[in-house]
This record gives structure tokens, sequence and C-alpha cells, in this order.
């Protein structure tokens, strides 16, 4: 019974309908006949609310839901998230779904509202740009469901937490290795190295991605080492 009490939230709704309630007292003490509809509409407000309440908790699960994410991040390019869900109410749902996002994104109460029947199943799918490297912790997937009267809502939650790394991506590395090849190529130009020169000098350090970075920073070639034979 605590767990279900916990469970229930209150919208604008129930609040719109209670004060309409008030006011009807209100207006009862110049013309008492509106204390006897404010008396009518009070009852049928609470038979509302014990129906609505019986009928969303009638099922243990209402919804089975899943979260797909990439096994890790890629720094700087968008990444492709999705979620999986499947109604298992026996009636029209109306639900606010909220899904706790990295708090590195700064992104609250994050979700979509939707309309579910019973048994149908959505998939929803969102982007998320990582600026900084690190791990990036996603939390539980909530769930507020009511039904077409709105009065209450039942709060129902999926544990799907999970840490995922972000990394540069292989096509961001490749795309400075290209960056720096001709950045390499237009200095050759410009200093008029001697090709065979440069050539031998690469050769000789078996040029890799970081000889390349020597040569962009110090404008040089990279100096082979002596060989000890």
């Amino acid at each position: 019974m605590i767990r279900i009490i916990r469970d229930i939230f209150l919208p604008v709704r129930f609040f719109i309908a209670g004060a309409i309630i008030i006011l009807l007292f209100i207006a009862g003490y110049a013309l008492p006949i509106f204390v006897d509809v404010g008396k009518i509409i009070l009852m049928v407000f609470f038979a509302a609310v014990i129906a609505e309440i019986s009928i969303l908790f009638r099922t243990k699960e209402p919804i089975t839901a899943e979260r797909i994410t990439p096994r890790l991040m890629n720094l700087g390019d968008e990444n492709s998230i999705s979620i999986l869900l499947k109604s298992n109410c026996g009636f029209n749902a109306f639900v606010e779904m909220v899904d706790e996002l990295p708090e590195q994104f700064q992104k609250r109460n994050f979700g979509y509202n939707f309309r579910i029947a019973p048994a149908e199943s959505k998939h929803f799918a969102y982007t998320l740009r990582p600026v900084k490297r690190g791990a990036y912790a996603f939390g539980k997937i909530n769930f507020y469901i009511s039904t077409f009267l709105g009065l209450v809502q039942r709060r129902f939650v999926i544990n799907e937490a999970e840490n995922v790394p972000v990394y540069p991506s292989i096509l961001q590395m490749k795309n400075m290795e290209l960056k720096a090849f001709s950045k390499i190529s237009m200095q050759t130009g410009i200093k008029r190295y001697v090709v065979s020169d440069t050539a031998t000098n690469l050769s000789r350090s078996k040029t890799t991605f970081p000889a390349m970075i020597i040569v962009l920073l110090t404008g040089k070639p990279p100096v082979a080492k002596a060989s000890s034979w």
C-alpha cells in the first residue's frame, strides 16, 4: 500500500478539478444550489480518482522497455540512442516518458509524451553528441502513466542504468592523419626540401603518424637514428 501511494502523482488536471469544486462551494454562500452541485461533483470526482488508481495499478508491469546504446560513443559525433517499449496495459494509456541522460549533457526531464494502445510497441530514437572524454552514466527510464481521465498518474521506473565510455572516433583519427599528411606535403613544397633526402630520412625513421606530427611542429623531417652496425 505504501509503495502504491509513493508511485501516485497528481497532474495539473487533478488540481484544476479540485479548484472548480472549491469555487462551487464558495459560490454556495450566495446561491445555495451551488452547494448541492458541488457535493455531487465532489463525489463523482472521488469516485473517478479511485477508479483510475485501481485501473492503473491492475498490472504489475504496465510497460516493458529497453534502452539501446552503442558499446562506446564517439567524441564529437552524433551517437544514436534508441528506446524500445511495449505496453502491457489493458487500456489506451497516456504516457510521459523521462529518460535520465548523463549529467554531462545537462538535459533535465528529457523524454516524450505519447499515447499507446494495449500490446502496442513503440520505438524512440535520439542522438547525443559528447564533447568530453570519459564515462557517461545513463540512469533510469521513468514512466508516468494515466488513463483518459488524467486525474492521477502512476509512476513506473525501469532500471536501465549503464556507463558508456566516450573516445575519439577512428574516423576523426583518420581525418587528423590525412590533414597532417597534407600539411607535410604543403610544407615540403614551400621549403623545397630535397625529395630524396626527405624520403631517405622518413624511410630510415620508419615514418608513422607521430613522425608526421613532428614535421608539423618543427617544420623539419625527423632525424634518423644512427645505425649500431
